[in-house]
C-alpha cells in the first residue's frame, strides 16, 4: 500500500490530525516522535534513503497542517452567532431528513433488498459478477482483514499492553497472533468501532498530542466539544462502546480502564438527553415559525 493509503487508514488524511501529531518546537524531537509513529504504521520498512524521504515528508505535512489549523481557528472564532444559529437549524433539518429516509428504507420490499448491488459492498459485487459462488465469504474475509489491521494499528499507536506486545514480538498486523485482539467480531463491528473512535482520536491528537486518553477529563473535554458542535445524541454512547472495545482488545488492566467510569457514562447520558431536548426545541421553534 502506498504511503498515502497507509496514512489514510490511520486517520492521517485529516490536517487536524497532523496539526496535533508533533510538538513543532524542535526538529530533532519531532523527527524522533515521527519515526516512532511511522514505525508503528510499518512505513519505515524500506531502504534508508526512502525512510529518510518519508520522514521529511511527514515533517512537511505537520508543518503545513499547523499553519492551516491556526488559520482555521482564527476563521472559526470570527463566525457570527447568526451563522452558527443557521448552521444549527440546517443540522436539525438534516437529522429529520435522515430519519425519514431511514424509515422509508425499512419499508423496502424483500425483492429490492435482495438485489446485491443495493446492499452489498463493492468487493462482493465484483466477485459476484465474476461468478464466484463464495463471494460473500470472500468479501467478509477481505473486509475483516482490512478493519482488523486498522484495529491492531490503533492498539499499537495507543501503547496499550497488547499493542506493545505486537511491537515487541514483531507480529505482522494481519497475522493470527495479532488478530487475537479482534475477539471473533465481524468486519461490520470492527468497522463501526474504528469509525466511532476516529473523531475522538483526532481530538486527542490535536489537543493532547497523543491518540489515546490517559485520564477521564480528556474524554469529558471531547464530550464538551461534541456538545458545542451539536453532535447526534448517540455519538456519546458510541464513543464509550468504541473506547471499551479498544481497552478490552488492548488488554488494558481493569483498574486503568476509563470507559466504564461513572463520570463518563453519566456525562454521556446527560449529553444525549440535552441533545434530544435541543432537537425537540428546534423542531418546535421551526413549527411555530411556519404556523405564524
Amino acid at each position: 500500500m502506498e504511503v498515502a493509503g497507509v496514512l489514510r487508514v490511520y486517520g492521517f488524511d485529516d490536517p487536524l490530525a497532523w496539526a496535533g501529531a508533533l510538538a513543532g518546537e524542535e526538529v530533532a524531537a519531532d523527527k524522533a516522535q515521527l519515526r516512532q509513529m511511522f514505525d508503528a504504521f510499518n512505513l519505515l520498512e524500506v531502504d534508508d534513503q526512502e525512510a529518510a524521504d518519508r520522514l521529511d515528508l511527514g515533517l512537511d505535512l505537520a508543518a503545513a497542517a499547523r499553519v492551516a489549523a491556526r488559520s482555521w481557528q482564527v476563521a472559526t472564532a470570527q463566525i457570527p452567532n447568526e451563522q452558527l444559529s443557521l448552521d444549527a437549524v440546517q443540522a436539525a433539518k438534516r437529522t429529520r431528513v435522515e430519519k425519514v429516509e431511514a424509515d422509508l428504507a425499512k419499508l423496502a420490499t424483500k425483492e429490492v433488498l435482495a438485489a446485491p448491488a443495493l446492499w452489498r459492498g463493492k468487493v462482493y459485487r465484483r466477485l459476484e459478477q465474476a461468478g464466484d459462488p463464495n463471494a460473500r465469504q470472500k468479501a467478509e474475509k477481505q473486509e475483516r482483514e482490512k478493519w482488523g489491521r486498522k484495529v491492531v494499528g490503533l492498539l499499537v499507536e495507543a501503547g496499550l499492553p497488547f499493542g506493545r506486545e505486537v511491537q515487541s514480538k514483531d507480529f505482522e498486523h494481519g497475522s493470527p497472533e495479532a488478530f487475537r485482539c479482534l475477539r471473533g467480531l465481524r468486519a461490520s463491528t470492527l468497522r463501526k468501532r474504528s469509525q466511532d473512535w476516529a473523531p475522538c482520536r483526532r481530538f486527542l491528537l490535536a489537543h493532547e498530542g497523543r491518540p489515546f486518553p490517559a485520564e477521564a477529563r480528556e474524554v469529558l473535554a471531547y464530550f464538551q466539544a461534541r456538545q458545542e458542535g451539536q453532535a447526534s445524541r448517540t455519538s456519546y454512547s458510541s464513543l464509550l462502546l468504541a473506547l471499551a472495545f479498544l481497552e478490552d482488545s488492548g488488554e488494558q488492566p481493569k483498574e486503568l480502564r476509563l470507559a466504564g467510569l461513572s463520570s463518563l457514562t453519566n456525562a454521556a447520558k446527560e449529553a444525549a438527553t440535552q441533545r434530544a431536548l435541543l432537537g425537540a426545541t428546534t423542531t418546535t421553534g421551526l413549527g411555530g415559525s411556519a404556523g405564524g
